[in-house]
Parts: C-alpha cells; structure tokens; sequence
C-alpha cells in the first residue's frame, strides 16, 4: 500500500473517530462475557480473520479484527485492506469497485435487518461518496457504527471505513 494511500486512510479514520465517538461516552460496560458473544464472528466470515501479519509503521493491522461484530455486514463486493484497534472503537478498511450508493444501500438494508437503526440525520450519501450512523441497543449497551466512502474515480475504486 502506498504511504499516500496509508496517510489518506489515517486522517479518514481519525475523522471519523472524533465525529463518531468523540460526543459520548459507552452507556455501559455490561458484562465481558456478553461482548465477547457479541463479538464473535460468524463463521462465513472466519476466513476473513488474519490476525498474524504485523502492524505497519502507522499501527494499521493487516486482515479482519477478531471482534468484527457478526450483527455488522461487511460491504458489497470489498477487500479488506486493515484494521486500526483504538480506546474509542475499531475502524475497519476497504476497498471496492462498487459505486458509493451501491455499497451504501447494501450495507444499510443488511445492518437495519439486524437490528440497528439509523441516527437521526445520520446519512449523507451521494456519488462521490459519504457517511452514514447507524445505533442499536444490545442489553444495556448502544453499540454505534459509522459507514464513510470516498469515490476514487482516477483509480475507479471506493475507499470504505467501517468504525464501531
């Protein structure tokens, strides 16, 4: 991966991570063995899981993080480039040929159909890319993901990051 493309991902994610977990706090811890449960992957997605390669100089991990949530589709057609663990939340990146609004309207019919609910205002798509904020309520926790796409059109290709 080039460092342009690596430093492009950091300040992406960065972003996100402030505007998507820098207003709140976790409403509660629960219990370690009810996340660890809801962390678990499914098993379609075990083979996505690559947890021996090393971290790069920026602190991005290579493959799936072991905690991919199993309720948190993975996006239409996409390639899994890294993973950035964090105090806040994981964000997760990609890369696809799928247009923005494709992948957005898969990734959104998916996660709704698993229990999250759309933030108010929590949508911005167009051609070009965007963010989307999605909520759902497990026992006592609030478990939020974020969606960003970037259309890349020089190289015909969508930058995606997945935060939860």
């Amino acid at each position: 991966m080039q460092v342009k493309t690596i430093s492009y991902f950091f300040a992406v994610i960065s972003l996100i991570m402030v505007l998507f977990f820098g207003c709140g706090k976790k409403e509660n811890a629960g219990n370690q063995d009810e996340k660890k449960d809801q962390n678990t992957l499914q098993p379609d997605q075990q083979n996505l899981s690559n947890q021996n390669k090393p971290n790069n100089e920026l602190g991005i991990s290579e493959g799936m993080p072991r905690n991919y949530p199993s309720d948190i589709p993975v996006p239409l057609n996409a390639k899994n480039l890294g993973y950035l663990p964090t105090q806040e939340g994981t964000t997760v990146t990609f890369e696809s040929t799928e247009k923005p609004k494709d992948i957005y309207k898969s990734f959104s019919e998916d996660i709704v159909k698993n229990g999250f609910k759309m933030e108010d205002d929590g949508s911005l798509i167009s051609d070009d890319g965007g963010v989307a904020l999605w909520k759902k309520l497990n026992n006592k926790d609030t478990v939020k993901c974020g969606l960003m796409l970037v259309w890349e059109k020089d190289k015909s290709k969508t930058s995606i990051v997945v935060t939860y």
